[in-house]
């Protein structure tokens, strides 16, 4: 198939999708304008719908209501600027699948929607959807009832098995008496120093069964305090980077202004000697506990290639250390790069007393603690 967002076609080439040609060929603006409003109501609009409450419903669980009709308004003034587009003759491609292109269209606005307004829940989400595919004991596999789509995740020998009422009782008992749920969890110990891979087989070992992979993010998100708000604050001894902002405020040039001083950021760390850049990389996360490497990755700042290329690992080291591992302690940061904590100490200092005078450019009101 042909992308629908190709180049513009003059409105006299025949469109090989009938379902737009009413509308492309209608000369008198009346008639144009009755055809594309058929052509919204027939063709478009409930599938988009469809599309988007589905999307919101696998990852924001039964709260997606409020943002259902921002996200089809969006989804329908892209469509409707692309069908005005094509009619003018501003697009040199012809559109070959119509519906093709309105499903495209909904998971696109809902995805950027969820990116933008969900920053913290999205790297979580991606975090726990990767360890799922790379690790040997979990599994992650679609519902059987195809009406719901839903994904479902697991021990590995559970892979296929549907959940059952055991599950949505020990959600109700982990929502209601977080904390009862959550000491039991990890016994003796304290529960924000496991890893995800552990923390995850804890919960599944409690529960005894799968569940639903957004239910797992949601659990994941309450016990480790994943906000929804940007809040990005990067720790390396005084050196910090902060953006909160209210629900109100978080509009998409705030959100690109953010991309813009985390990519600024990067090319700053990137500077820095090769030692006090790997220190300062694996230990520094946001104010959440979420690691700087997997910020950087689902900002899409930087890649997967680079990163592994920089930090001298292979992609499987680089995909098990940001999985399992991050961010690391100093002890383990020392035994990383073959030095003392000391001197790992050391090179955080230097490295957060560099990249103080680059955030405090980047921001400049702003009054950084030396």
């Amino acid at each position: 198939m042909v992308s629908p967002l190709g180049v513009s076609m003059p409105t006299d080439v025949a469109v090989n999708d009938a379902i737009l040609q009413p509308y492309l060929i209608a000369q008198d603006s009346d008639e144009s304008q009755r055809q594309l409003l058929i052509l919204l109501s027939e063709h478009a609009e409930a599938r988009m719908r469809g599309i988007i409450m589905s999307r919101l419903r696998s990852y924001l669980g039964q709260e997606y209501a409020a943002e259902l009709e921002d996200i089809y308004s969006e989804a329908k003034t892209r469509l409707l600027t692309y069908l005005r587009d094509l009619k003018a003759g501003k697009r040199n491609t012809p559109c070959e699948d119509f519906t093709g292109y309105v499903a495209a269209i909904a998971h696109n606005a809902c995805h950027d929607h969820v990116r933008q307004t969900h920053p913290g829940r999205s790297r979580l989400h991606k975090k726990i959807r990767d360890l799922f595919r790379a690790h040997a004991s979990f599994a992650m596999w679609k519902s059987k009832d195809k009406k719901k789509g839903e994904w479902l995740c697991g021990l590995h020998r559970w892979k296929g098995r549907t959940g059952t009422s055991i599950s949505t009782a020990w959600l109700h008992r982990f929502y209601e008496h977080p904390e009862t749920v959550t000491e039991a969890l990890a016994p003796g110990d304290d529960i924000q120093l496991l890893g995800i891979d552990d923390l995850l087989a804890a919960i599944f070992n409690d529960i005894g069964e799968p569940i639903r992979v957004n239910d797992m993010v949601s659990v994941v998100s309450a016990i480790r305090g994943v906000k929804d708000a940007p809040d990005v604050s990067f720790d390396g001894n005084g050196a910090s980077l902060s953006l909160r902002l209210t629900d109100s405020e978080l509009h998409i040039d705030t959100v690109l202004e953010m991309r813009e001083i985390l990519t600024r950021f990067w090319q700053g760390l990137r500077e820095l000697p090769w030692d006090q850049f790997t220190a300062y990389l694996l230990h520094s996360r946001d104010a959440s506990g979420e690691d700087l490497i997997n910020l950087l990755l689902g900002a899409e700042i930087t890649t997967d290639s680079e990163l592994a290329t920089l930090l001298a690992l292979t992609l499987d080291e680089l995909l098990e250390l940001r999985l399992n591992r991050l961010p690391l302690d100093n002890d383990a940061i020392s035994k990383e790069l073959g030095v003392t904590v000391e001197r790992v100490y050391k090179l955080r200092y230097r490295a957060g007393k560099s990249l103080r005078s680059l955030i405090a450019e980047i921001i400049p009101q702003k009054k950084w603690p030396m």
